[in-house]
């Protein structure tokens, strides 16, 4: 028998950024506390989530991390992306010239 968890609060983040800054690092490590500085190419998008319990609002929040395997160049691949999103990450890599260009 599967047990379904009720969360109050579902909390949609986009992480966007060049290809090679980070973003799925970044979100594994948040997501599943590993780091790997081993680089995969992300296609596409991938999606992690973690529950977890927030102080500030005395809730448990599931945090659902979007992880876009590159800069969005389209503007409707941009929106179906960002749909419902309550936050971004905008991710660069300073010594990347182009990705610090960005900015």
């Amino acid at each position: 028998m599967e047990v379904e968890e009720d969360f109050d609060r579902e909390i949609k983040v986009v992480v966007l950024g060049n290809g090679g800054v980070g973003k799925t690092s970044m979100i594994r490590r948040f997501c599943k506390g590993v780091f790997t500085d081993e680089y995969k190419k992300t296609i596409g998008v991938d999606f992690l989530e973690k529950a977890q319990f927030v102080d500030a609002l005395q809730e448990e929040v599931r945090f659902m991390l979007w992880d876009t395997g590159k800069r969005p160049t389209l503007r409707f691949e941009l929106l179906l992306v960002v749909h419902r999103a309550r936050g971004g990450i905008d991710s660069l890599l300073a010594r990347q010239r182009a990705s610090a260009a960005r900015v």
